[in-house]
Order: structure tokens, then sequence, then C-alpha cells
């Protein structure tokens, strides 16, 4: 026993010679906030305290009606707008086919015009030759002012619809731009809808809950704490 006591005395005075002891110590890991990204009404608690649970679970979900009227609504905006762009290519395939015609238009009045040029030159040489009469060249001349007027108008409606036709394209090019828009804030939309469902970052251990089903939350308020129990974890003590 003398024996014993002195063999657990030296170990004692050892250890106490080369290690610190204290008994105000404790264990410390890392803890994390669980944090809404969006606001509304908390339809379920899928938590109880201290509940272990793994990375994707889903630990509360929130009210998502509202977000999917406005995905609903965003999406519905792209349809209407992708119809009228279809619309306008429509239109605008209809517009080079009245271009077309108007160009051959002016084909077709040029030659006529050329024609009846030639008509008029040609009784007016004859009127100074006096083998035509002046009704006969003023007919003429009055012909010739017919097709110079119709050359014109068929000039001016070629120009016309090329210029619509401008204005259509650029009225496209604004509708595609507001598709690009509207599919953005329909991604968005959807990310609205995923941040209904909130699910744990990494495997741990659930904190208190303090939360409970049919409270009103806003965005970014704090729901719960989560320990994560992918890190180290470590010994605060005090000597």
């Amino acid at each position: 026993v003398v024996l014993l006591l002195i063999i657990w005395g030296i170990q004692t005075l050892w250890e106490f010679k080369t290690y610190e002891q204290t008994n105000d110590a404790q264990v410390e890991e890392y803890i994390n906030p669980v944090i809404s990204r969006a606001g509304g009404f908390i339809t379920a608690v899928k938590f109880e305290e201290n509940q272990i649970v793994k990375k994707g679970d889903t630990l509360l979900l929130i009210d998502n009606r509202e977000y999917l009227i406005q995905q609903e609504q965003t999406e519905a905006a792209i349809l209407k707008e992708e119809a009228r762009l279809e619309v306008l290519e429509s239109t605008i395939q209809t517009m080079e086919n009245v271009s077309d015609a108007a160009n051959m238009q002016i084909r077709s009045n040029q030659a006529n015009l050329r024609k009846q040029q030639l008509d008029y030159d040609r009784y007016s040489q004859l009127y100074q030759e006096e083998s035509a009469t002046r009704q006969q060249l003023e007919d003429m001349e009055a012909k010739l002012d017919v097709h110079k007027s119709d050359y014109q108008a068929a000039r001016d409606n070629y120009a016309a619809s090329r210029s619509k036709i401008q204005d259509t394209r650029g009225e496209k090019l604004v509708v595609k731009a507001e598709i690009k828009r509207l599919k953005a804030l329909l991604e968005r939309h959807k990310l609205d809808v995923s941040y209904t469902v909130i699910t744990a970052s990494y495997d741990g251990r659930m904190g208190k809950r303090t939360i409970e089903v049919g409270q009103m939350i806003d965005a970014g308020e704090v729901l719960a704490f989560i320990v994560n129990n992918e890190t180290d974890k470590w010994i605060v003590a005090n000597y």
C-alpha cells in the first residue's frame, strides 16, 4: 500500500508540474444562423430542438402562393411578347412582298414613262413640221404628265414601304429586349419560389426551436441556429 501511495504521489506531482489544470472549460463549435431569403407565413416546421439533420434536409416551408402567382404572370407576359414577335415577323414578310410589288410597279411605270416620252418627242417633232396638230401634241403632253405622276407615286410607295419595314424591325428589337428582360425576371421569381423552402446547408444539429407555423417572417430574419458538424471542435479553458 505504501509503495502504491508513493507511485501515485510521484505521478500526481509529475502531472501537476507538466500540465495546467482547470475546472472552468467548455467545448466550442461553430453555430451558424438559419436565415430566410424570402418573407411570408410559415406553413410547416420540419425540425425539433437538438435534432440531427443532413445537408439538404427541409427545415421550414414558407407560403409560396404569392411568389408562384408572380412567376405565372411573368411567364404569361413572355408568351404574349413571343406571340407579338411572331406577328411582327409575319408583318415584315408581308411588307417585304408589298415592297417588292411596289418596286416592280416602279419598273413598269418607268417603262411606260419612257415610251410616253418618246411619243411626246415624236409628236413634238411632227408639230414643228406641221404634220401634227396642237391638240394632238397637248394630248401627248397630258399623257406624259400622267405617267410622270404615276412613276413618282410608285417611287413614293416603295420608299414608304421600306420605311415601314425598318420601323417594324426596330419594334422587333424592342420586343426581343423585353423578352430578355422578362426571362431574367422569371429566373428571379423562380429563385424567390425556391427560397420558400429552407433547407440545411450542411450536416449538423439544430439548436433551440423558436419558430412556429403561422408566424409571419421577413426576408433576412434569423429563424433558427444549426451546429456545423463538418467543422472541427475546440476547447476553451479558463485557468
